[in-house]
């Protein structure tokens, strides 16, 4: 069991291989129609045959991936089945090429380049939840690496496996955090909506969970007052959420905050102003938050120890870079 759980988590590396060898086929016949690529048309059938074992094996390690149990069941469903029906398609356009029914070759390969967009787009929605395409979160490698205040200085009780097995069963995605106490980071991508049963499930870990990542859940007062109780809490990304003014009021008892992101948040000048309570706060994210220039400037002023970044940044013109004068 443990030794074909290895090889499905395999499936994220090995699935590039049949989309960029299937991705070369369809390039190599466009080119070859051309008589200085005529060269190329030789080619086309071995590097296909490639790309149809790659994508069969990628299926297999995808089908071992989703037995996990770490992804949302409907978007996993999805993509499973538009990665088999892309494997499909590759044997079949192989099978014409090889018996030269060019017509219907030409036909079935032109579908492999949609399948594969469709098939990657569930894919990512699986890793990086369902609205990947919305502006992404602004932080810089420095924000991302784990910095001293990210890992609190306090002693936590250890983690039963059978406690880790019931949070993995309600789709949340949990991973250690740090080397000398039994820190946790939950990520909620696979999770489309917060239930009671979930929350009672992450009581016991509430002391050792320092990172939580809610991007695009919708937050009701059920859900901020269990947060309000993760005492050691140091980063939390609500970015996308329907979080608002009174939504930050749950968050003031998250003394070891140090990392809060609000992108594409409903929170005003009003609730933002009442985190300068949180001693810890350093980096504060309020891109698309509807705060204007001024106010994020007044708020710079009330949180000199915060770096807050609202976007907008304007790059300066270098010597180097080409101007037009008219």
């Amino acid at each position: 069991s443990t030794m074909w759980e290895i090889i499905g988590h395999f499936h994220p590396v090995l699935v590039h291989l049949p989309i960029g060898i299937l991705l070369l086929v369809l390039l190599f016949e466009a080119m070859s129609r051309r008589e200085r690529y005529r060269s190329l048309s030789p080619a086309v059938p071995i590097v296909l045959l490639m790309g149809v074992l790659s994508a069969i094996f990628s299926c297999f390690t995808g089908w071992l991936m989703a037995g996990s149990g770490e992804y949302e069941q409907a978007l996993a469903d999805k993509h499973q089945w538009f990665g088999i029906g892309v494997a499909l398609l590759s044997v079949l356009a192989f099978w014409l090429k090889m018996r030269q029914y060019s017509s219907m070759y030409r036909m079935v390969s032109a579908a492999i380049l949609p399948g594969i967009l469709i098939t990657g787009h569930w894919g990512i929605s699986l890793s990086h939840g369902t609205n990947y395409l919305q502006a992404a979160e602004m932080e810089t490698t420095t924000d991302s690496a784990p910095l001293a205040a990210d890992i609190p200085d306090v002693e936590v009780a250890a983690i039963t496996e059978a406690t880790l097995a019931k949070i993995r069963e309600t789709g949340i995605v949990v991973l250690p955090v740090g080397l000398d106490q039994p820190f946790l980071s939950l990520n909620f991508v696979s999770v489309t909506e917060i239930t009671p049963d979930m929350l009672r499930v992450l009581e016991p870990v509430r002391e050792n969970v320092i990172w939580i990542k809610m991007t695009g859940l919708k937050l009701d007062d059920p859900t901020l007052k269990h947060l309000s109780g993760y005492e050691n809490l140091t980063r939390l990304s609500l970015d996308h959420t329907n979080a608002t003014d009174p939504t930050l009021a749950f968050l003031l008892n998250l003394k070891r905050l140090a990392y809060l992101n609000l992108v594409g948040t409903g929170v005003s000048t009003t609730g933002v102003s009442g985190l300068t309570s949180l001693p810890a706060l350093r980096n504060l994210y309020l891109h698309q938050t509807g705060l204007s220039a001024a106010a994020i400037a007044e708020l710079k002023l009330k949180m000199p120890q915060t770096r807050i970044d609202a976007g907008d940044y304007h790059l300066p013109l270098l010597p180097t870079d080409t101007t037009f004068l008219k």
